[in-house]
């Protein structure tokens, strides 16, 4: 089988998902440094 090449369909920045009741659910921007004291789980898209 023969793929195509990759085709990009959008580009997406980086975003953060949180609960309303989260400490930081009130701020428009929210930096790495805020982030660092809290768990969390991360994806990288790679290539494809």
């Amino acid at each position: 089988m023969i793929f195509s090449p990759f085709t990009e369909l959008f580009t997406a920045h980086p975003h953060i998902f949180i609960g309303k009741n989260h400490p930081l659910a009130n701020k428009d921007v929210v930096s790495m440094d805020e982030l660092e004291e809290y768990p969390y789980i991360s994806f990288e898209q790679g290539d494809h």
